[in-house]
């Protein structure tokens, strides 16, 4: 009987491992190549004030206290903001004075209310602030290098459609990454945008400005 051939079984096992090796390949490079963001870090700024004058403006429905006393807040507050929860101050008892066992807690008030706080060990609450007189407060300021407009998007129709963020009627942007929810042309927002001068574009709009937060207003 002759022998029956092998070569074809070789080449297809030859090219199964290089199909396996490309596709690896692939997989090891595009995530690199796709994480071009560089980390953004907020400013938070701190201060000791009275917790007479932080009580007015507490709102129970977007205020959230940490489960545990022991906190790093140099890491926590961080750790929220990119997560992309609307961070807007937090304050931590200095001289607590209540007698419970749960004792002081990291309290967060948030510009509106978010059901993620849980997944980062926060729940609603005050964490006992007015057991104190003192309090250190953190305030989130903006990234290094980025500014806070009020704006209103608008989509203009060249080179096959642009959208501009333009504040007022000297000074409009090019907003680089405006997420697909705010492509609505007379949407008014506010944006905290981070100026991209190193890049270029064709539509040649206004400035390109990268996005780095956005809302409606």
């Amino acid at each position: 009987m002759p022998r029956p051939a092998t070569r074809p079984i070789a080449t297809r096992v030859h090219r199964s491992v290089q199909a396996i090796v490309t596709v690896g390949f692939v997989l090891a490079v595009v995530p690199a190549c796709n994480d071009t963001s560089p980390d953004i870090v907020p400013r938070i700024d701190s201060t000791i004030v009275a917790s007479a004058d932080v009580a007015p403006r507490i709102d129970a429905s977007r205020t959230y206290e940490y489960d545990f006393s022991a906190v790093r807040v140099d890491s926590v507050l961080p750790a929220l903001w990119t997560a992309g929860l609307p961070v807007i101050e937090a304050w931590l008892p200095l001289d607590y004075a209540c007698d419970d066992i749960r004792g002081a807690r990291l309290t967060v008030a948030l510009a509106q209310p978010d059901a993620r706080m849980t997944d980062h060990d926060f729940r609603l609450g005050t964490g006992r602030l007015m057991c104190a007189t003192q309090l250190r407060q953190y305030v989130i300021g903006t990234p290094p290098g980025s500014f806070r407009v009020d704006g209103t998007v608008h989509f203009i129709p060249v080179e096959g459609g642009c959208w501009a963020l333009r504040v007022n009627d000297a000074v409009q942007y090019e907003p680089l990454g405006l997420p697909a929810a705010f492509r609505v042309d007379g949407l008014q927002v506010r944006a905290l945008l981070k100026l991209r001068d190193d890049l270029a574009s064709i539509c040649m709009v206004g400035r390109i400005a990268e996005v780095l937060d956005i809302e409606r207003r």
